[in-house]
């Protein structure tokens, strides 16, 4: 941790200014070991391996939510390096946060975002981000943050989950780039002192979705920006499918997670790529109707398919809503906000008037 990072940061229970109070470890100028205070009340807080730990919600649904997104990060391998698969995340991230309009109007694009931004001619225009300290509110291993680091002033990764050490790994090369873990619920970011925030994906997996993006939207400076995905209703298919897969996924929560993935890798998975095959031959698949009542996530590459399917069904917390709710949102944070081509995504700004 860079002492810099404090310039953002308080006491997620108290709102108080956050100082210095231990060094046990450093390497040059990065913090490694040490320990965090409050200023009044001094509540204390572990630099870990140089990432403030400011989780204050350790609860056990809290901490299997964690658990489960680290292995779905660090062992099952999801969101894999190749240049395809990173040409497809930037072309998703512009479309998913609204920072250059233009990329909607190019024509045969797929809002499902897997294609590559150089397939449908899009040049990225990354000037939205200059000179401004960015959040990314549940970055995960840094999927996003890797495309955004090289375009911004400073960037904050929050996350609840070792994962995020995967990132720091990654993004050591920046001096600029700071990593805190900590609830998004209640995240400890001083109040107007970002200029953007992105979460993309989610807020969802949160246990108040709302207040958590009230509580970041709190942050932002005015003039400030926030850019929102979550998951729409149509996440669940239509009702009967919905049924069987919250049906699947509730019977899945009664157990360990280690039976979790048993279940996924040698039953879902191996179903899954069974429907992908006899998906090719319209007479196969009828012949097959109703197994794909069964709702699989499908991808080409076994690891990331299986990442999907973890991600779909073992979440503790998996909430959907609608374009109404998120504008509501939007709204209460005293922000003016634009939808997006995507369900339920949006990007709102701070007025002068409301910070």
């Amino acid at each position: 941790m860079k002492t810099e990072l404090l310039n953002y940061l308080k006491c997620p229970l108290t709102g108080e200014d956050l100082i210095l109070d231990r060094i046990e470890s450093q390497h040059d100028s990065e913090i490694i070991n040490g320990t965090l205070i409050s200023v009044k009340s001094k509540k204390e807080y572990k630099i870990e391996n140089g990432i403030p730990n400011l989780i204050i919600d350790y609860s056990e649904k809290v901490e299997l939510t964690a658990n489960q997104f680290s292995f779905e990060h660090l062992e099952v391998g999801e969101h894999l390096q190749e240049a395809r698969k990173i040409e497809e995340d930037i072309l998703l991230f512009f479309l998913k946060t609204g920072i250059d309009s233009s990329v909607y109007e190019l024509e045969g694009i797929d809002i499902s975002g897997l294609q590559s931004y150089k397939e449908i001619g899009y040049e990225p225009n990354w000037s939205f981000l200059k000179d401004k300290v960015i959040v990314d509110a549940g970055a995960a291993s840094g999927r996003f943050a890797r495309l955004v680091a090289p375009h911004c002033k400073k960037l904050i990764l929050l996350d609840i989950g070792n994962h995020l050490y995967k990132a720091q790994e990654e993004l050591r090369k920046y001096d600029h780039v700071h990593f805190v873990k900590c609830n998004l619920v209640k995240p400890p970011l001083m109040e107007s002192s970002i200029d953007f925030i992105y979460s993309i994906g989610v807020l969802h997996h949160t246990p108040d979705p709302k207040q958590s993006f009230l509580s970041l939207a709190s942050s932002i400076k005015k003039d400030g920006s926030f850019s929102l995905w979550v998951y729409p209703p149509e996440y669940w298919s239509h009702p009967i499918k919905a049924f069987v897969s919250k049906l699947i996924r509730g019977i899945l929560l009664q157990f360990p997670f280690t039976i979790q993935q048993k279940f996924i890798k040698n039953i879902l998975l191996p179903i899954g790529r069974f429907q992908m095959k006899i998906a090719k031959s319209k007479a196969l698949k009828l012949l097959f109707a109703p197994l794909f009542i069964l709702n699989i996530p499908r991808h080409e590459n076994k690891d990331e398919m299986l990442a999907t399917i973890i991600d779909y069904y073992t979440p503790q917390f998996i909430f959907t809503y609608t374009n109404n709710d998120i504008s509501n949102w939007f709204t209460e944070a005293g922000l003016k906000f634009s939808k997006l081509l995507f369900p339920t995504s949006a990007i709102g700004t701070k007025d002068r008037l409301n910070d």
